[in-house]
């Protein structure tokens, strides 16, 4: 009926080629098994955003009088915060695979001519090292703000899955490398 929607207002909603109205089905929805392919437990695809139930959402002819649904305003400082975390996902994931050795990993960098000779190694020189310690120095000082650690962008690092991540690139074993000492 109006082209704008009040902030926590109900609305209904229609595809404006169709016709059709969004329809929120009483049946549970249940997500699919994560393909290998897709995604790990450790990816975007395997975030679970909520633990509340959910239900599936389809398209009906006709409008419904209780498919009404509630719209929220988001802050766009929350929107930003939450796009600069998830944009250290596929960097420390990335990571994560190439320092373990996963084959899958594409090189980059200045090293990575070094890895088309040896490709088994991943080889760490001290470009490639800051480049790694300049990005989890963002990450670190993304966490502090006025000298006080935040617990909303904490807890956004543990719903991401980065705090797994991390901890997987901690137990990198690095000691007995060729490049140890750019340790």
């Amino acid at each position: 009926e109006r082209d704008e929607i009040e902030d926590s207002s109900y609305c209904r909603i229609e595809h404006v080629v169709t016709g059709a109205w969004m329809h929120g089905s009483k049946e549970d929805y249940v997500r699919k098994a994560i393909d290998k392919e897709t995604g790990s437990s450790n990816s975007m695809a395997g975030l679970v955003w909520s633990q509340a139930p959910l239900k599936k959402v389809g398209i009906v002819q006709e409008m419904q009088f209780d498919d009404a649904f509630t719209i929220y305003a988001v802050e766009e400082d929350l929107v930003n915060i939450f796009n600069y975390a998830a944009g250290a996902v596929p960097f420390v994931q990335k990571l994560c695979h190439e320092l373990r050795g996963d084959k899958s990993a594409k090189p980059t960098g200045s090293a990575a001519g070094e890895r088309k000779q040896q490709p088994d190694a991943v080889h760490l020189n001290a470009y490639r090292c800051h480049l790694i310690v300049t990005a989890l120095g963002e990450l670190r000082d993304f966490m502090i703000v006025n000298s006080e650690p935040v617990k909303k962008r904490q807890k956004l690092l543990r719903n991401l899955r980065i705090v797994e991540l991390l901890v997987r690139l901690l137990q990198t074993p690095f000691r007995g490398a060729a490049d140890q000492q750019y340790l």
